[in-house]
This record gives structure tokens, sequence and C-alpha cells, in this order.
């Protein structure tokens, strides 16, 4: 076992109450690991009363420090070339700075690290790890949940080309070094708890819903899932007039896209409320929960100035072709507004950041306009006039993929358009009345 000192390893040949010193450098920085009973040089020289000296660093981490740092430090008692040692993981403390217990945060007290040792921290140094503690980003924090798993993650990061091993996901932010998983890691897996919400209400209601959805599993999934939604539900508008272009929908498509993008990214994800899409008859509003984070306003943001909540989410997003080009989706969203009376509106309050994209079908001049046949209606009338309609007629009739038709078809048998008879992947569905 060839083991060195480092930036993130010390060496202890016997435990000393200076030990504490070295636990309380690593969780100011980046972590670390701390053998005891192997020399400077790198030799195993063994402890003689492991089981004593065990006990005695968990009272130290206990007693000792600073605040609570116990659920950072794990011990363990292993066995090299015959000879028992103590190894401690340190991980990346999340109420830094981390110092002696009776010392106060005062340099006396707080430690950190500076390449192979653990030094004293300057008044400046505590000053600036305060400073950069009340900036903390919740995507950079260690997730209270480490047993994740990341089934699309995985297939997505595959798709790109990106390796999803230890060594690739330390570089993402999803792992410190110690293999620990932060808040970043969170996001993206199976586990994620965050929900995005999505309400349709009656028309002319602004408090009864005809549909309330809501979208869980990894942010990556709910995007897909939102998108998908959207794509299924941004109706068609056509007309007669020269200034409409063919295949205008209710919604630009990338303005829902960056919309989505934007409540995602920008979320306070330490809130537990959830982000809302609700959609109207004459608009769709994205509701995130946390305003604005930094010292900037919504002109600057309509400027293209941005300051960033959760900045590992952000870069991995940008990574994965989520995001073309940093600061401009504001302006995307505008620009796809271009030619229209009504304009997107955003609005920051205390607590939430809105978004309103107008309904294209809504505006003034649309006297033309008319909705092509919905989807749904297509299939009622296929129904009516053959009697029952499956999966692949449904491709052939709309010209959509698979996962369109399912979805498409368990939404119209949900709301009861049409009842679904027999098993998957064989089932029909038929109309209502003739069920």
């Amino acid at each position: 076992m060839d083991i060195k000192e480092s930036l993130t390893v010390e060496l202890k040949s016997c435990l000393t109450p200076k030990i504490k010193n070295e636990i309380i450098a690593f969780s100011n920085t980046i972590g670390g690991m701390v053998y005891i009973g192997i020399d400077d040089n790198g030799d195993v020289v063994g402890i003689s009363d492991p089981e004593a000296d065990f006990d005695k660093i968990i009272n130290m981490i206990r007693d000792g420090i600073q605040p609570d740092i116990t659920q950072y430090v794990t011990a363990k008692i292993e066995e090299i070339n015959g000879k028992n040692i103590i190894s401690v993981k340190v991980e990346t403390g999340s109420q830094q700075p981390y110092y002696l217990s009776g010392k106060g945060i005062t340099p006396a007290g707080v430690f950190v690290r500076q390449g192979t040792s653990s030094v004293h921290a300057s008044e400046i140094a505590i000053k600036k790890i305060i400073g950069e503690q009340e900036q903390f980003h919740y995507d950079s924090g260690i997730s209270s949940n480490q047993n994740l798993s990341f089934s699309l993650a995985k297939s997505v990061f595959s798709g790109k080309n990106i390796a999803f091993n230890v060594p690739q996901l330390v570089t993402l932010g999803l792992m410190y070094f110690n293999e620990s998983y932060t808040n970043l890691a969170l996001l993206l897996s199976d586990q994620c708890e965050h929900i995005i919400r999505i309400g349709i209400f009656k028309k002319n209601s602004e408090t009864e819903t005809i549909l309330n959805q809501d979208f869980k599993g990894s942010v990556i999934q709910q995007i897909k899932e939102v998108e998908l939604f959207f794509e299924m539900n941004n109706q068609q508008l056509q007309d007669n007039g020269p200034n409409i272009r063919d295949n205008v929908r209710e919604y630009p498509v990338q303005a829902l896209e960056e919309a989505l993008i934007n409540a995602v990214i920008h979320r306070d994800y330490k809130s537990n409320r959830d982000i809302l899409i609700k959609i109207f008859d004459n608009r769709i509003e994205f509701i995130s929960p946390g305003t604005i984070f930094g010292p900037i306003t919504v002109e600057d943001i309509l400027q293209g100035f941005t300051s960033h909540r959760n900045k590992r989410l952000l870069s991995g997003l940008h990574r994965l072709g989520y995001i073309e080009a940093l600061g401009t989706g504001m302006s995307k969203i505008n620009n796809s507004y271009l030619f229209s009376p009504f304009k997107p509106e955003i609005i920051a309050t205390q607590s939430t950041f809105k978004v309103t994209l107008p309904n294209l079908g809504f505006i003034p001049t649309k006297q033309n306009h008319t909705h092509i046949p919905s989807p749904e209606d297509i299939i009622l009338k296929f129904v009516h006039h053959n009697g029952s309609i499956n999966r692949e007629e449904t491709i052939k009739l709309l010209g959509i993929s698979k996962d369109l038709a399912e979805h498409l078809l368990k939404k119209m048998s949900g709301f009861n358009q049409i009842t679904c008879k027999g098993d998957a992947p064989n089932e029909i569905y038929t109309s209502i009345e003739n069920d």
C-alpha cells in the first residue's frame, strides 16, 4: 500500500490531540484522509491498542470540535501488512468554519489545509470562509442521501460520450474526492425529491383546474417529461394572413424550453416548495421558488447579466446540451415574441421568480386564426368511424412517435374520452359510449 502525504492525505505514526487540527483543516477545505499508524515516510508502523485509540478519536471529534462535525467524519480500524491502523475519512463540512472547542472562530481555533500541512487560518482566511458560506450554493453541499442511483443520468451522459465513473463525477461536481455525493448528484439521481407541478385551468377560471400532474425523478427526467407534455398540449395555429408563418403554435417552442430550463436551474432547492407551471387560456406561468440570486435586477437579466444560484447544475446541463450559451435564455424568450403585440413578463418577488408567456392564439389581431383539429379530435373521429384505435394506428394517423402515441392515448383514457381494453402491448381504445 503506497500512501504519501498530500493536500488530502495526512499520516500520523500515533494518536495525538493534534489529530483534531487535521480533521478541522480537512473539513474547512476539500476533505481528506488521516491515517494513524503510518509514519511520514509512508511506512506502516501500526498501533498497539486500536480499539482504545478508536474510542479516543470518537471522543475528540465529539467533544473537541465545533460545530458538530460527526456526520462528516468516518473512522475505522484496518489491517495492513499484519498491523492495525485507523483511517479517518473527513468530508467537507456544510457549517464552516469548524474550530477547536474553547478557542472559538479565531486563528488559534480554525485550521485549513495548505499543501501537506494543516495550518492556523488567518483573520482574512476566516472572513473568506464565512463569506463563502453565506453565499453557499446548494448543489455544492454534501447530499444527506448517499444511497443514490442514476439509471437515466448514466444513459444521458453516455449519449454525450461523457464517462460516468468516479474521476468524471468528481470533475462534474457530483462527487467529492472521498466519493461522497453532492446535492447536484441528488438532483440528477433517481431519488431526487424535488418535483415540477403543472396545472391546466378551466376556461375563464383562475382557480379551477381540469388537470393536475406532477413530474418526479431526476431533474433530467423531469425536463424531458415536461417537454413531452408541452409537445402534446401546445396546439398549432392556422392563419390565412401574410404575416403569420406556417405551423405557428400557441406558445413558441423555444420560449417554453428556455422558461422551463430557467426555472429548473435557478430555483431555490433549499426551499420545500415546488416549481409550478400554470396553464391558462391566454398565458402560461412558470413560478420558481426563490427570488433573483445575487445583486442583480430584472432589468439586468433582460440585458443578459446573470448570477447563478446553482452553478454546478448549470454547468452540468450546459455540458448535456440543455443550455447553448449562458445568459441568453431571456433574450431568446423575448425574440420568440418579436412580432407579437403581447410580450413575455418577468416578475421577481421576495420569494419567487415568475416568467409569463402569452398565448399567441389570443392576440387581438388573430381574427383569421382557427385551430386545426387537435390530436384528440382526430383520434375521436377515427374511433367514431372505425370503432377502435390502437397504438400503431395512432402513430400512422398522427405521424408521431411511439412514446407520444402511448402518452396521448393514456391521457385521453384518463380523461374518460376513450376507454382501454386488453393488456399491453396489445391494448385497443374504444369510445366510452360503446363500452
